[in-house]
């Protein structure tokens, strides 16, 4: 049986500062590499890098790459967001069925709640229990 593994890098409050201070002073550079997208806080304040959602978060260059193949913006955000669904319905299906086969640790089974939640924010924030937020918001 293959085992699949997501792991979300959590990040030190040291480098959580650096980039706020970069979204201040660097914001093009965020910008043009699309972090803003990639550091996500949840409601305990602990911030990561979100692995999901990949197609939004690509860099500036490659997006504008991508974006010529269409004729309209408002296709091309769809086109992103129908991709990141895509993946995202996929790997929530697998931790659903974690959540089934681990309901009986709750040290493990709790982290696959959580994961839940994230995976429902990514498709439609309004959708999880857990708040999540961009660490890097425009003003």
């Amino acid at each position: 049986m293959k085992k699949q593994f997501i792991l979300e890098t959590i990040l030190d409050e040291e480098l959580v500062q650096r980039f706020e201070w970069l979204w201040i002073n660097e914001k093009d550079t965020i910008l043009m590499f699309g972090t803003e997208k990639l550091l996500i806080t949840d409601e305990l304040g602990i911030t990561f890098i979100n692995p999901f959602n990949l197609m939004q978060s690509m860099g500036k260059a490659t997006l504008e790459d991508m974006r010529k193949q269409f004729n309209h913006e408002k296709d091309f955000e769809v086109f992103l967001l129908e991709k990141d669904n895509d993946f995202n319905t996929k790997i929530l299906g697998n931790v659903e069925d974690k959540i089934v086969e681990y309901k009986g640790n709750r040290h493990v089974l709790r982290k696959y709640l959580w994961l839940k939640e994230l995976l429902k924010w990514n498709m439609d924030p309004e959708s999880s229990r857990i708040r999540f937020e961009h660490l890097l918001r425009p003003e």
